[in-house]
């Protein structure tokens, strides 16, 4: 992958810290799944919560626009379709609340309620990012395995996605296959409130269909997706390419097994 650097020195970062407490990190996306894609993200955070926003209507392609999920040589390849906003993802320190928006199907914004975090094993391992010191840190989340940078002088216990929980703000973070690679770009420190006014029913112009836990979304999602499955299969065998198989839950992405799941065996 290629290297992604650093902007904003060390120096300038700790300069602004005693007028500035909101912080602002802009970082780059890459991911190398079925085809490659190239994202922005943005982090908004503060002593108390965050919120990170993934570009992806700027970054969109006709073609990527156009996807729909299709099928060959009975493989279904799923694809989401229609997409008409950015992905928020708000974390609250206080309650370790985690709220961010999906769908459940088309026409149904779900926003979803989701607690979990990451169980993160800290190593003696360091390195310097852009004059920044960096520590190691590893753990296993929903079945992928994740490596992290985090930098304990720039106390933020934020990162990328859903990424958090560690004693300094994640400068890098990838799963150990380099599928879903996040490298921070720019760090600065701010007056503006950003993003941070706002809800995420502020961030949408679609009706919100409910309100649920991540165990009842992902229930429903599965429950969705089996149906679809089951109707195209018709005594064929019918696979999901680049997915796993979960107990006989049929699963793709960055999340591949629920903690609710794991309790189970």
């Amino acid at each position: 992958m290629k290297k992604i650097f650093i902007y904003s020195l060390f120096f300038l970062v700790i300069k602004t810290w005693g007028q500035n407490n909101k912080l602002v990190v802009k970082y780059d996306i890459l991911y190398q799944t079925t085809k490659t894609l190239q994202r922005t993200g943005c982090l908004w955070a503060d002593n108390e919560k965050s919120i990170f926003e993934v570009d992806i209507l700027s970054a969109l392609t006709k073609d990527e626009k156009d996807d729909k999920p299709e099928i060959k040589n009975t493989t279904l390849h799923v694809i989401k379709a229609d997409i008409t906003r950015n992905y928020y993802y708000l974390t609250f320190l206080k309650d370790n609340d985690f709220l961010f928006l999906d769908d459940l199907q088309k026409g149904k914004l779900i926003l979803i309620s989701d607690k979990a975090g990451q169980n993160w094993k800290l190593t003696n391992e360091t390195k310097q990012i852009n004059n920044i010191t960096c520590q190691k840190a590893i753990c296993i989340f929903r079945g992928v395995e994740w490596e992290a940078w985090f930098a304990p002088s720039i106390p933020y216990p934020y990162g990328p996605w859903k990424l958090r929980g560690l004693p300094g703000l994640i400068i890098e973070a990838y799963d150990v296959n380099k599928k879903y690679n996040y490298s921070a770009r720019s760090i600065e420190y701010t007056k503006a409130l950003g993003l941070l006014d706002k809800d995420l029913e502020d961030l949408t112009t679609e009706k919100i269909y409910a309100k649920m836990t991540m165990k009842e979304f992902i229930t429903q999602k599965d429950e969705a997706l089996e149906a679809i499955l089951a109707n195209i299969k018709r005594g064929g065998e019918v696979k999901v390419r680049n997915a796993s198989e979960n107990g006989g839950k049929v699963r793709y992405g960055r999340e591949l097994i629920y903690e609710w799941e794991e309790q189970k065996k």
